[in-house]
């Protein structure tokens, strides 16, 4: 398909459905549906780590902003009772 002079939609088309009778086209692969539901949950799990992590990074910039050090988990426990203040 790359190397033909004259190139459009049209002509594509004809060439991939001459491909395809041909049996040179590789059927494209679609995973079971077990699969695609675990990846679907990597997927969220995956935007789900990546917010906390952004949560996270603006409360470390909120403290450093306003001059706060500490020496304390500000997610702890203790530290999330310390925020609380």
């Amino acid at each position: 398909m790359g190397y033909a002079e004259a190139k459009n939609d049209r002509l594509d088309a004809k060439l991939l459905a001459q491909l395809r009778r041909a049996g040179m086209i590789a059927e494209s692969y679609v995973p079971p549906e077990e699969h695609r539901e675990r990846r679907a949950l990597v997927r969220g799990r995956k935007r789900l780590v990546v917010k906390r992590t952004d949560f996270k990074n603006e409360v470390h910039a909120v403290l450093d902003k306003h001059g706060i050090t500490y020496d304390w988990d500000p997610f702890s426990v203790n530290g999330r009772e310390i925020l609380a203040e």
